[in-house]
């Protein structure tokens, strides 16, 4: 059985959304990172989530997880498996993890960057007209041809930032339409849930 170590509020929700679409028999670790990281650092020595861990071996990185996902569970089509189509799919969800991540880190744990809460206050400022950039990028994305599953559930992560973070994400509608049509999908809505999103604590009520 694949375990799966997972924190709500982070982006190990993509992972999550992934093995329940790909229908894998898993066990989801929920991780306190305020607390102690014990069980998690046996598995990762760095602390961070995600964590995939499988028969053969440990796999970290949301774009890695979504990679080995793909690949062992094809008919879940996750991602495209010709080559070039990959490529795409692949360098789409690296810019995701290392750009916008970064940007959305920036604007919410500016503390993980500066040492005073000026510093922190400015380095918000700034990140914050960025990382709305990106999402917008996002927005043009999904307003083009349907992006494959797997990047659409990682982008997936980003619009739920954006709700946590108090940005007018709505305004967004390609990628609102592309969020709402994900949502009709029950295996996505349980990894929402698992993560306490605001996503389906507003369609709950």
């Amino acid at each position: 059985m694949l375990r799966y170590f997972y924190a709500p509020g982070t982006c190990s929700l993509a992972g999550m959304a992934a093995l329940e679409l790909s229908g894998a028999d898993f066990e989801a670790i929920a991780v306190d990172l305020a607390g102690d990281r014990a069980q998690l650092r046996a598995v990762n020595p760095s602390g961070k989530v995600p964590v995939l861990v499988t028969e053969a071996r440990t796999v970290t990185d949301t774009v890695a997880i979504l990679y080995y996902l793909a690949r062992r569970f094809p008919e879940a089509g996750l991602l495209p498996l010709s080559d070039d189509e990959m490529t795409t799919a692949l360098s789409t969800m690296a810019w995701l993890g290392s750009s916008l991540h970064i940007l959305r880190r920036q604007f919410a744990r500016p503390m993980m960057f500066v040492a005073d809460a000026g510093a922190e206050a400015l380095l918000r400022a700034a990140a914050r007209p960025r990382y709305w950039q990106g999402l917008q990028e996002v927005d043009a994305w999904c307003a083009g041809e349907q992006l494959p599953l797997g990047v659409e559930i990682y982008a997936l992560v980003f619009y739920n930032w954006g709700m946590i973070d108090g940005l007018p994400v709505g305004e967004l509608a390609s990628f609102s339409k592309m969020v709402t049509r994900l949502l009709a999908w029950p295996d996505v809505v349980r990894a929402l849930d698992s993560h306490r999103s605001p996503l389906t604590a507003a369609q709950a009520t």
